[in-house]
């Protein structure tokens, strides 16, 4: 390290971060590139050993004079595995370590460029494919003293029930108690999963057969339903060539767009009962007539729809709760 340098050092995980937040740059970046270029595959060969390379790796580095813009892809082409693996990646990170993904990405490129904080700047985009349509980026920098991250694309909706005179057994083997008002969590979970299971199984929307799949039930539950259509986006309907062909009873045409829901839901107590926190993330699939397509998160330009059906299916679950009560 040169001397003059002012050296701030953060602990994340089981790693020493070094911010050379003082730190003497050259006048032009640029005319280091060998340097950065370098340290860039050093900063890829971390994200491998850290296990971060399973999910992103480095796209390409790009200089100007003050800063290094650093570019950051995802490993898989899948849209969707994508947000559920960098999703499942930031969870995991926020459970072991005081600091989130985007913090422990920035400080370590930080450390191997060696760089002030203000002079980098990393984007991650869902793909660079000139002419492709960009529906995730995110732009992780330094201002104001902490790591700052600004984000565009699909984002899930958070919806609350309260549940007054309720609690969750910290037994976690209690059945309903009509006088304590007590419920284990297994058992309200259950009853959220025949919720859905009573809505949405035996339902048929244009040929397509829902399936209701329980992917996880534990601290948190999290309920997967395939195969719908015309719940968020109610007002699809099939195309002219395929509504001829379904009139002549030609085999069966369907373009109307596949949706898929995620539901994940967690407990939490408050002082006179419990809340629900229920996340609720949709995707589509456009269908053609040769078959359906890769299922996509719900962008802007489904977010109107998609509050409508997520405030009105949170009041079906609320009041589904409730009658189960008495």
């Amino acid at each position: 390290m040169h001397s003059g340098r002012l050296i701030s050092l953060f602990l994340l995980g089981n790693g020493l971060f070094l911010s050379l937040a003082g730190a003497q740059s050259p006048a032009d970046l640029r005319e280091h590139h060998a340097f950065f270029d370098q340290q860039s595959s050093n900063y890829q060969d971390w994200l491998v050993e850290s296990g971060i390379g399973q999910v992103l790796k480095v796209e390409h580095l790009k200089l100007t004079k003050d800063s290094v813009f650093l570019y950051l892809a995802f490993v898989d082409s899948d849209f969707d595995y994508q947000l559920n693996a960098l999703h499942a990646l930031q969870d995991t990170i926020r459970k072991k370590s005081v600091h989130t993904l985007e913090e422990k990405l920035f400080y370590k490129a930080i450390f191997f460029l060696e760089i002030p904080n203000d002079r980098l700047v990393i984007q991650l985009f869902d793909n660079y494919n000139i002419g492709s349509s960009v529906l995730f980026w995110q732009a992780i920098m330094f201002k104001d003293g902490s790591v700052s991250v600004r984000e565009s694309g699909a984002k899930p909706i958070l919806k609350i029930i309260n549940i007054s005179g309720i609690s969750i057994s910290e037994e976690g083997n209690q059945v309903r108690d009509n006088i304590s008002g007590e419920v284990s969590k297994p058992r309200l979970f259950e009853e959220i999963y025949q919720f859905f299971k009573n809505k949405y199984q035996g339902s048929d929307c244009e040929g397509l057969t829902p399936r209701v799949l329980l992917r996880e039930s534990g601290r948190r539950l999290w309920i997967q339903v395939d195969n719908l259509c015309k719940e968020a986006l109610y007002e699809q309907t099939n195309n002219v060539l395929c509504r001829i062909l379904n009139r002549l009873q030609l085999p069966s045409c369907n373009t109307i767009r596949r949706e898929r829901f995620h539901f994940k839901v967690d407990y939490d107590k408050i002082e006179q009962g419990g809340e629900l926190i229920i996340e609720i993330d949709g995707e589509y699939s456009t269908n053609t007539l040769l078959g359906y397509g890769q299922y996509q998160k719900m962008d802007y330009r489904f977010m109107d729809y998609f509050q409508v059906y997520a405030d009105v299916l949170v009041e079906d679950l609320k009041k589904a709760i409730g009658n189960n009560r008495h």
